[in-house]
């Protein structure tokens, strides 16, 4: 049924957007790579100096004006490990190899009416010691999806984008299986991490001057667990499946400041500099609780938690020299309504478990000619929070990492 849907969709939607496709069909190759190095250090670990490598080619097509068919490959190889965080799990400090593929349909109308039609599969694989084969990781997983979304730009006025969208994905660990269930002592069940998720996503562009830039969003998703039964107060699990609801609300602002000549003994250099502030608020209830066995303690909603995030990030540009430089920051604040404090024994308390997140960062790319260019950056980020007890979770950590090397773009 679902294939007959999507099949409908897209013949309606080329009897639309493609009346009249025949000697303008264009070819307009992109690509993007990265050939870099790097290292990292998480709690005192130090990484060996890896590779890290990109590619993003996509051999356009545009069929006749405003509409494309884009056939897309993503690739992404980090040799040096960073620190992951696996939701609801932990923080990883792991080496990361993706790769990516989809197909997207975009048409836009006279009337500027915007459809996009895409479909794909993305494989990440996550090795955290030089041992492990890659594919053998416990949370390598595939995510296959499609997606539809339906916009409208407005020509002369404030909101100039409004778009609305719906996306279906599931995601599989392959490997993943608790231990606990291998010795028939977790009755809650073997695949545990693997989901179907429903996601509706919209969001508006709205331009207040010519200079300033502001994105509104909001993205809802469920998510059923396959095979993880819910945590009952006696202990036990019951028949029902795992359900979480997550709530995404983003702000983006965007500012581009004044220009300013340097003079002539930079050269006639010009700088331009670009401030982007990024806020979000994400709001997570989980169906799951949990039972710990050891102080008989039952917590509902264990799960649950709010996070607000602030992302602001500085960018001057030197023309005609090519080079640009970049600061960014991250903050943020995680609270979990139901989740107690632990003392170093284990021991609930009354408070609740919060935590906060400090980055910083600095990118520096010097434009060389022909599509290809040098860059350095690096990062710190410190995660601290009101707990010490880190038997399951970390909750408490510092970790940087620094990569330099050449990029190309055509």
């Amino acid at each position: 049924m679902k294939k007959l849907l999507l099949y409908s969709a897209v013949c309606f939607m080329a009897s639309v957007f493609l009346p009249s496709v025949g000697a303008e069909v264009k070819f307009l190759p992109l690509i993007n790579a990265d050939l870099m190095g790097g290292q990292s250090f998480y709690q005192g670990k130090t990484s060996s100096f890896g590779g890290h490598c990109t590619l993003d080619l996509v051999p356009a097509l545009r069929l006749k004006d405003g509409v494309y068919l884009l056939p897309r490959y993503s690739g992404a190889y980090i040799g040096s490990s960073l620190t992951i965080e696996i939701e609801d799990e932990d923080y990883l400090y792991q080496q990361v190899m993706d790769h990516a593929f989809s197909l997207k349909f975009m048409g836009k109308n006279a009337r500027g009416g915007v459809f996009k039609l895409s479909g794909g599969y993305m494989l990440e694989y996550l090795r955290e010691t030089k041992n492990e084969k890659w594919s053998h990781g416990l949370y390598d997983y595939g995510s296959p999806y499609v997606e539809v979304e339906l916009g409208k730009e407005f020509a002369d006025k404030s909101l100039r984008l409004f778009s609305l969208g719906y996306r279906y994905y599931t995601m599989r660990f392959p490997n993943y299986e608790s231990l606990a269930s291998k010795l028939q002592l977790d009755l809650s069940g073997e695949d545990l991490m693997d989901t179907d998720n429903h996601k509706v996503f919209m969001s508006a562009d709205i331009i207040i001057k010519r200079e300033v830039f502001i994105r509104l969003g909001y993205d809802l998703l469920l998510s059923g667990y396959q095979d993880q039964k819910v945590a009952l107060e006696t202990g036990e699990y019951s028949n029902e499946m795992r359900e979480d609801k997550t709530s995404v609300i983003k702000c983006n602002l965007g500012c581009d400041l004044p220009a300013k000549h340097l003079g002539s003994l930079s050269g006639g250099q010009t700088m331009n500099a670009y401030v982007d502030l990024e806020l979000g608020l994400k709001i997570k209830r989980s169906g799951q609780n949990y039972f710990d066995a050891d102080a008989v303690a039952f917590i509902a909603g264990y799960y649950d938690y709010n996070r607000f995030d602030v992302k602001p990030v500085l960018t001057y540009k030197f023309t005609p020299l090519g080079l640009a430089v970049s600061l960014g920051g991250r903050f943020s604040a995680k609270f979990y309504p139901n989740r107690p404090l632990q003392d170093k024994e284990g021991f609930f308390e009354e408070k609740k478990l919060r935590s906060k997140t400090y980055e910083a960062n600095l990118a520096v790319t010097y434009d060389i000619g022909r599509g290809v260019s040098v860059s350095a950056s690096g990062g710190y980020a410190s995660v601290k929070s009101n707990t010490s007890y880190e038997k399951l979770y970390t909750y408490n950590y510092d970790s940087a990492y620094y990569i330099a090397g050449l990029s190309y773009e055509y």
